[in-house]
């Protein structure tokens, strides 16, 4: 059978040339394949890593394990949207999906060393509220704690971090890798107003950080 090479990224991968053709006809890879007739591999400029994943599911018709990982799942729906393999995306995006649904709504840090490695490599800006269990219902009276993180997580990752338990009054931080000034912590002596100060520094920086793209959400 008439096989195929793809250089990918300065690794080759080679296929069966009828079966990408007949089950992969609106790929970017089948586009090149009909274009091609010097006899040399098929060059794209991208990464090897999950190429052959993405050939697997070509020649299983869809039937493929997908990882776990959150980090390759994004990888391979990038790879997948490229070579136009809508199908493979969807399923990328399914699982996304229910990763996120699984996640734990509060994300609780228990100490200095969490709250350190969470705040090293963070990949949104981050938000820690200090918190006492004994004011939780002064502080969310007009909205739950679950509604608030939900609310704002498109723009932040939000954890909380218990307070000392000499401390009354709730306190916040903003972490970002570009703006420095909002990580001073703030702290409120009426807890009431607490969830709404801290709303509008949110806001506020927001509006210094500039719009949300791909690479500061």
């Amino acid at each position: 059978m008439p096989k195929v090479e793809f250089d990918i990224g300065g690794t080759i991968f080679r296929t069966d040339k009828i079966t990408l053709m007949e089950k992969a006809s609106g790929s970017r890879l089948a586009a090149e394949t009909q274009k091609q007739n010097d006899g040399y591999p098929i060059f794209f400029d991208r990464s090897p890593t999950q190429f052959q994943l993405i050939l697997n599911f070509i020649n299983t018709d869809g039937l493929i394990d997908l990882p776990e990982s959150e980090r390759e799942l994004k990888e391979i729906c990038r790879e997948a949207n490229y070579y136009r393999f809508p199908l493979l995306v969807e399923k990328c995006e399914d699982k996304l999906w229910i990763i996120d649904a699984n996640r734990p709504i509060l994300q609780v840090i228990q100490n200095e060393n969490e709250l350190v490695q969470k705040l090293a490599c963070p990949r949104k800006p981050v938000v820690v509220i200090w918190y006492n269990m004994r004011n939780w219902g002064k502080v969310f009276h007009s909205i739950n704690a679950a509604e608030f993180v939900e609310k704002n997580k498109h723009a932040f990752d939000i954890y909380f971090t218990p307070l000392p338990k000499n401390k009354i009054h709730w306190r916040s931080s903003i972490h970002d890798k570009t703006i420095r000034d909002f990580a001073t912590l703030s702290e409120d002596n009426n807890n009431k107003i607490f969830i709404g100060s801290l709303q509008f520094r949110m806001i506020s920086f927001l509006y210094r950080k500039g719009p949300l793209t791909d690479e500061n959400q």
